[in-house]
């Protein structure tokens, strides 16, 4: 066992001692001794020091490598599995199963987590490709743009009306008559609904638009518009009866646009006095309205309130033949932003005149919307497109059929339930 500090200084001087009382008895000259144990006390303190410094490295040399050692890696417990039933959904791997979809090419097939999982800003599409009649597909278009395959339709599906986790509704138009189905988004069953719209949906079974709390439903049926709220039914009583709502502004009121007559073609000249209004929601009354004047925005179709404000596609008022025919699309329109009855400004959308304002979708930090690839009554493939709220750049998530074929692609579509 290595000696201890102590153990050595008690063994030099013993040392030492010896070696005085040799020299004593050896009768050296004056000042021999005195030199000799002063050398030999020197060179003992001298030891002893060498001795701790080496004892004192070696600590410092262990704790230094007991610091650099990384330390064990301590096994972590397997994560346990994702119920069966609603698994996180992942990017599909390498070598996952596809599926030809006419007009598109090859898919990647869906899995229950991405529909049942789908993230906040997924997409639902009922596609039809033009050379493919009865062959209708619902595909899942997530938020980055991947778009997935998930069952085949009902023959004849032309109207996808809403999608709740793993099921959607969707009505087939036959020569008879119009049928609703609710269709297992996981095996491609599909189970006859009829066609009875109930409260909360419009006349044509769409779900209603939900106020910006939760609280009450805005319908549009072919009785007038109403709010279903938890106090039941509410009939607005709009201002005039060439009004119309356009949606929620925020949770007590409603925006809506109005006309002295009706006007000829989908957006009034400023001659029809057209005005916007700040509607109360619970009667619809006008609480605060705005006359518009030629050039200012007036706004066409459906909205969407998103975190920057009212969404909606708007063309100028006092539209000239060439913007707008009677029955025909807006081509002169843009999204605008409204806050209250004052339009924040429009986007900066570059493809506007190709955006069909029928319907729109929020998702985080867009909107979405259809597009063509031409301002045009004739029909044309139909895309879906996103348009970012902030610099109004436009990408197209789902695309026209690849075979070039006129018509169809995109026939309908819901954002998650």
């Amino acid at each position: 066992m290595a000696e201890r500090p102590d153990d050595l200084h008690d063994l030099l001087r013993a040392a030492a001692h010896q070696r005085e009382t040799s020299l004593a008895a050896a009768s050296p000259t004056d000042g021999v001794l005195p030199r000799t144990v002063a050398r030999v006390r020197r060179a003992r303190r001298g030891a002893v020091a060498a001795r701790v410094l080496l004892v004192a490295a070696l600590v410092v040399g262990v704790a230094g490598a007991a610091w650099w050692v990384p330390s064990p890696q301590v096994p972590q417990p397997p994560a346990s599995p994702s119920p069966a039933t609603s698994p996180t959904p992942t990017p599909s791997p390498a070598g996952a199963a596809t599926v030809d979809v006419p007009g598109l090419g090859p898919l990647v097939q869906a899995g229950r987590g991405d529909v049942e999982d789908a993230a906040e800003g997924a997409v639902l599409a009922l596609w039809r490709a033009p050379a493919a009649e009865d062959d209708v597909r619902l595909l899942l278009v997530r938020p980055d743009g991947d778009v997935l395959h998930v069952v085949r339709a009902p023959d004849g599906a032309r109207d996808l009306r809403a999608w709740d986790g793993g099921a959607a509704v969707v009505w087939s138009f036959g020569a008879q008559e119009a049928q609703a189905f609710r269709v297992d988004l996981l095996t491609g069953a599909a189970r006859e609904v009829g066609s009875d719209a109930g409260a909360g949906t419009t006349t044509d079974g769409r779900p209603g638009e939900r106020s910006p709390d939760g609280t009450a439903v805005l319908v549009r049926g072919e009785d007038g518009t109403v709010v279903v709220g938890a106090d039941g039914v509410r009939t607005l009583q709009l201002p005039g009866p060439w009004c119309q709502v356009v949606g929620w502004s925020d949770a007590a009121h409603l925006l809506g646009t109005c006309t002295d007559a009706p006007a000829a073609g989908a957006v009034p000249h400023a001659a029809d006095g057209p005005t916007v209004h700040l509607l109360d929601a619970t009667s619809g009354q006008s609480v605060a309205q705005q006359a518009l004047g030629a050039g200012d925005p007036f706004p066409v179709g459906r909205s969407v309130l998103t975190e920057v404000g009212l969404v909606v596609l708007a063309a100028p008022v006092a539209a000239t033949s060439a913007d707008v025919t009677a029955t025909g699309p807006v081509c002169a329109g843009s999204l605008v932003t409204f806050d209250g009855l004052d339009p924040a400004g429009p986007l900066p959308v570059d493809r506007s005149a190709r955006l069909d304002g029928s319907h729109l979708t929020s998702a985080p930090g867009r909107v979405l919307l259809a597009g063509r690839d031409a301002c045009t009554d004739a029909p044309g493939p139909t895309t879906l497109e996103a348009v970012d709220l902030l610099t109004g750049d436009v990408s197209t998530l789902l695309p026209a059929p690849t075979d070039g074929a006129e018509g169809d692609g995109l026939l309908s579509w819901v954002g998650r339930g």
